[in-house]
């Protein structure tokens, strides 16, 4: 795909597991990056900073933080360090897709791929932008992924999540309300015209 005229490469890998594929949120929030808002959304975080600090929780692929990257370096937007995390079996895809994109990192000074397991926190590196697609997708990691989401913040910290509606229930916004977050979903006409009325939104 390109984002903002410059291109994006990367393969799917299933045999990794279901992180080793591109499902159709991460791609609509992949797109998202190919918008004016997702601009404005970048420049707007990056308010009182000089550079900012990016993670993106469940990787899978790394594509979503390539395009992340490839819609900064278009726009001149300064990215201090951006950390690419899942656990240890996605590793070597996610470094295969970053080594496949040196275009895209113009304007980051520091890329890391690491493993990160959520609720695990054992220092206190803190961003201004978490992103990530398709992390809510059963009981059992709510409360680890929100924990990791107040570990890794400050109180300007702004995170932008896909969600498959179908996988995610209304319980994980209860806890994420109950832990202190507001959130709201992108409009719909914000996104990629293929990516509207769809069963997953962007928040």
């Amino acid at each position: 795909m390109t984002i903002d005229g410059v291109p994006v490469y990367f393969q799917d890998d299933w045999d990794t597991g279901i992180g080793g594929g591109l499902w159709s949120t991460g791609l609509a929030l992949a797109r998202y990056f190919n918008t004016q808002h997702a601009v404005d959304n970048l420049r707007r975080i990056s308010e009182g900073s000089s550079e900012l600090a990016i993670i993106e929780l469940g990787s899978g692929n790394g594509v979503l933080a390539v395009c992340l990257a490839a819609c900064a370096a278009a726009n001149n937007i300064r990215i201090k360090k951006l950390v690419i995390s899942d656990m240890e079996d996605h590793l070597a895809l996610m470094q295969k897709t970053v080594d496949a994109n040196p275009q895209a990192f113009q304007t980051v000074a520091n890329v890391r791929v690491e493993e990160y397991v959520w609720g695990s926190d054992t220092n206190d590196e803190v961003f201004d932008l978490i992103v990530g697609s398709d992390i809510a997708y059963g009981e059992h990691i709510y409360d680890p992924l929100i924990r990791s989401l107040k570990d890794r913040s400050h109180s300007r910290t702004v995170a932008l999540i896909g969600f498959t509606m179908m996988d995610t229930q209304p319980e994980f916004f209860d806890r994420v309300d109950a832990a202190g977050f507001c959130y709201k979903k992108v409009a719909d006409h914000l996104l990629d015209p293929d990516f509207r009325g769809k069963t997953f939104g962007v928040f």
